[in-house]
């Protein structure tokens, strides 16, 4: 965790809320002076700050994550386990004529096939 001074951007909103960070106006340098200055200045606000980013920062570890995944994984399966199960037919085997390339042969010349051709 460290002390932020960001602007508002959506995602800086959402991590530096509730003393996790600071956030100034957008084209506001006064505002970023006066915010640094201030966490120069408080070395207890500072540190606070940086605890709580810190403590906000654990909750998105990769194990975190990954049992967050889990959990979300676990509900889908609960939910969709009462569901019947359809059973298909078999895919009706189409069977298509063989392909024929005369007519591509008859528009190829040695550059290539004719454009826009009056033939």
């Amino acid at each position: 965790g460290t002390a932020v001074v960001s602007t508002p951007y959506w995602h800086a909103a959402e991590l530096l809320a509730d003393g996790r960070g600071v956030l100034v106006p957008f084209r506001d340098d006064a505002a970023i002076g006066e915010q640094v200055s201030k966490l120069l200045l408080d070395d207890e606000g500072r540190q606070a700050m940086k605890r709580n980013a810190f403590e906000y920062g654990r909750t998105m570890t990769w194990s975190n994550t990954a049992e967050a995944y889990n959990t979300v994984f676990d509900e889908a399966l609960v939910a969709h386990r009462e569901a019947p199960i359809v059973m298909m037919p078999a895919p009706v085997e189409t069977v298509l004529p063989a392909v024929k390339l005369d007519h591509v042969v008859r528009m190829t010349d040695d550059t290539g096939m004719f454009q826009f051709a009056n033939i």
